[in-house]
């Protein structure tokens, strides 16, 4: 559901009338996707948090999926620990998973209807955003380099 939450998200802010100060639905519609982004938010931390927690959700997944082979069930996607390349796996997730939630979030906040009534400069909203995404994008970098066997 997270891909057409996403999308849906995407219509939504595009379609000129997101109002979640104003519209009931809108907002939650914007908690939902807040949440999804908490929820994967390891993938904009530092570095080191964020490797870390990769590590830590990686054991997690395999373990999973060594459970369920000695039950004799299908291992589910993400769980296989053999031929395993957490390089190229973070790539992915932080690609086609983190950075387009973080990027339609800088929409959302970016629209009129979300900044701050001051008027002065870039709303504190908008900056949080950006250094999330700056955070995303170092780490998507780093695993890439690695997973082209370069050393970070």
């Amino acid at each position: 559901p997270m891909f057409e939450e996403l999308a849906a998200f995407r219509l939504r802010l595009s379609d000129g009338r997101f109002a979640p100060l104003r519209e009931f639905q809108d907002c939650i519609t914007f908690v939902r996707m807040l949440m999804r982004g908490a929820d994967i938010n390891h993938g904009a931390k530092p570095w080191d948090l964020h490797e870390t927690w990769s590590m830590r959700i990686t054991m997690e997944f395999h373990a999973q999926g060594d459970e369920e082979k000695s039950l004799g069930l299908p291992v589910s996607p993400l769980c296989e620990r053999e031929g395993f390349n957490l390089p190229k796996s973070q790539s992915g997730f932080l690609e086609y998973v983190v950075m387009p939630i973080w990027a339609e979030f800088l929409v959302g906040v970016e629209l009129p209807q979300m900044q701050e009534a001051d008027g002065q400069g870039e709303s504190q909203q908008v900056a949080v955003i950006k250094k999330i995404k700056g955070l995303a994008q170092s780490n998507l970098e780093k695993w890439q380099a690695m997973a082209k066997g370069k050393s970070v």
